[in-house]
């Protein structure tokens, strides 16, 4: 693969930088910053890459091919009480985080409430570069992760493609732009809400985006409320903080979930993916009550333990693919972007810590570079050391 970047003219790239700008701002490519506690809203625009990367066309027409069977995939695994619970027999020991959403999944399965699910799935892949015998280079799609809960970038994802069009014409790479994939990723999500609403069956029920108040993606959830709106004007979008959930929301006894007297018939989760989320213990209150209602939740917490690193590592074993996926043809193609070296796995280093048994070689390895950075940093003394060295002393042993 190769940079487009090497084809500009050098004198033209900060003015390109400039455009590139401004673009990101005229059409909402932008963030909230950082800025503690100041009371005054500061924004910037999100970090993207001046061009457009390439990648081999046939890596992309697999990776829309898979997409498909992947997230079918994913639910399928999401409503697999025995898989699931194998999964994370042993991750639940030893991780807090994962085994509250765990117990909260049982307690839901065991409360038998039927009810539709509704996913907004986010894959991530990088190409792995690979040197046959005759030093010809082959680029393989391999999936990093993918997200099944606030899955974020809707509108950011439009948007940057939107951006990288412009400044290809600014370029003078207009030529490029008609392989530019097209994302529509945001009205087919819009529409995805659109479908459960109906489903639903309650055409006074409203939409709820459960969110945290302290992340900076403000925008691309916004994109997603207001993208709503224009498809059926009468849709009502709440947005709450969980904080704002404890005193308002409440269980009919036929599993129907109100917030502030308002029936809701989708949660939308933007929020409850990181243990940090849960900064009060009634959050998770929050969270018991609305996995135990008839609302349709995006995503349930099935979806979210499906999603979970632990079970991507799962899915690269050998032969679990084929008891989700009949088609032999498909399970190759998966298990060729999902393929993962199993040793020093996370379920290796677990067991052998839940035995008292040494971690993988690389764990050691990680404790004595640790000691050694320990001892630099206690030893430093800046009137024999400058900080250049200090500094490279510490790379050194990174």
């Amino acid at each position: 693969m190769f940079s487009l970047c090497s084809k500009l003219e050098k004198e033209n790239v900060n003015s390109l930088v400039e455009s590139t700008r401004d673009l990101c701002v005229s059409k909402g490519i932008v963030m909230r910053k950082r800025d503690g506690q100041s009371p005054t809203k500061t924004y910037m625009c999100v970090p993207c890459s001046l061009l457009p990367s390439p990648i081999p066309k046939h890596g992309f027409q697999l990776l829309t091919f898979l997409q498909p069977h992947i997230n079918k995939l994913i639910h399928d695994v999401s409503q697999d009480d025995e898989f699931i619970s194998a999964a994370f027999k042993n991750v639940i020991k030893v991780d807090d985080f994962t085994k509250r959403l765990y117990d909260i999944y049982k307690a839901s399965k065991a409360s038998g409430e039927q009810r539709l699910d509704f996913g907004i799935l986010r894959s991530d892949y990088m190409f792995e570069c690979v040197v046959d015998k005759s030093g010809k280079e082959f680029f393989n799609p391999k999936q990093i992760e993918i997200n099944t809960i606030a899955s974020g970038g809707v509108k950011l994802g439009c948007g940057v493609s939107s951006v990288h069009s412009d400044v290809l014409q600014y370029a003078k790479m207009k030529e490029l732009t008609a392989h530019l994939p097209k994302n529509e990723s945001l009205g087919r999500v819009a529409h995805g809400f659109l479908t459960a609403w109906k489903d639903y069956g309650n055409s006074n029920a409203i939409i709820l985006i459960l969110y945290n108040e302290n992340k900076p993606n403000i925008f691309d959830q916004r994109a997603v409320e207001y993208a709503i709106y224009d498809l059926d004007e009468h849709i009502i979008v709440r947005r709450k903080t969980c904080w704002e959930l404890i005193a308002s929301i409440a269980l009919s006894p036929d599993g129907k979930l109100f917030v502030d007297d308002e029936e809701v018939a989708i949660v939308y989760f933007r929020f409850g993916f990181t243990a940090d989320d849960y900064t009060d213990e009634k959050f998770w209150d929050v969270r018991l009550k609305v996995e135990m209602s008839r609302a349709i939740l995006c995503p349930s917490i099935g979806y979210q333990l499906a999603g979970c690193k632990k079970m991507q590592e799962v899915l690269a074993k050998p032969d679990v693919l084929e008891r989700f996926i009949d088609d032999v043809d498909v399970v190759r193609k998966i298990r060729l972007v999902k393929k993962i070296k199993q040793e020093g796995s996370n379920e290796m280093l677990i067991e052998q810590l839940s035995a008292g048994i040494d971690g993988p070689p690389r764990k050691k390895r990680y404790d004595a570079v640790n000691q050694r950075l320990k001892s630099i940093v206690e030893n430093y003394d800046s009137t024999n050391m400058d900080i250049k060295s200090y500094l490279r002393a510490i790379a050194h042993n990174l």
